[in-house]
Order: C-alpha cells, then sequence, then structure tokens
C-alpha cells in the first residue's frame, strides 16, 4: 500500500512538473531555471547515441534504453513528458542534437 501511494505520489509531482516547465519554456524561462524554482535535480547528461551501451552519469536506476528512446524522440528545445521509472522519474529536456563526427563515420 506505501508503495503504491508513494509511486502515485511520485507520478502526480512529475507530471505537474512537465506541465509547469512546458509553461515555463512557453513563457521564456530556461529548464534549469523552472527546475531549481521547483527544487528539482537537473542531470546533465554527456552526448550519447543509440548504439552507445551505456550512458555516463545516469542514476543508475533508470534504464538507458529508455532514456535513449526518450531523448531521440524529442525536439530540440522540447521536453518529455514524465517518465515513470520504477520509483522515481524524470522530464528530459533536449538542449541540441550533434551530428556523428567525421572521424567516428570513417572508423565506424
Amino acid at each position: 500500500y506505501k508503495r503504491t501511494r508513494a509511486q502515485e505520489a511520485a507520478r502526480a509531482a512529475g507530471e505537474a512538473f512537465a506541465a509547469g516547465v512546458t509553461n515555463a519554456l512557453a513563457a521564456g524561462k530556461t529548464f534549469e531555471a523552472f527546475a531549481a524554482e521547483q527544487n528539482v535535480a537537473v542531470t546533465e547528461l554527456p552526448a550519447f547515441s543509440l548504439a552507445s551501451p551505456a550512458i555516463t552519469g545516469l542514476d543508475p536506476r533508470l534504464n538507458p534504453n529508455t532514456v535513449k528512446s526518450s531523448a531521440f524522440s524529442l525536439q530540440p528545445g522540447r521536453t518529455s513528458g514524465f517518465v515513470l521509472a520504477g520509483d522515481s522519474g524524470y522530464v528530459m529536456f533536449l538542449k541540441e542534437k550533434q551530428p556523428v563526427g567525421d572521424d567516428i563515420v570513417k572508423s565506424g
């Protein structure tokens, strides 16, 4: 019962944050500024690809494949909805998509 209630509370808080950040971005605020106002931790991840086996700095409770799927479905400057992940979750903001470097393309 307690676990179910905690998950419901996490989902409600995450969905409220997702809606709030969408409105904040439309009003000209940054993702980071809104998260700070809401006392929500922000984790900036390094560049990764769909083929990356792992994502450096990713919370171990999160599934890297789910995170990659979220990231690659976004357009730069957009946020995902709240993604429930076990007893936690996340809202992703995509700053930019970077092209693969020529050296990587030639070696792969």
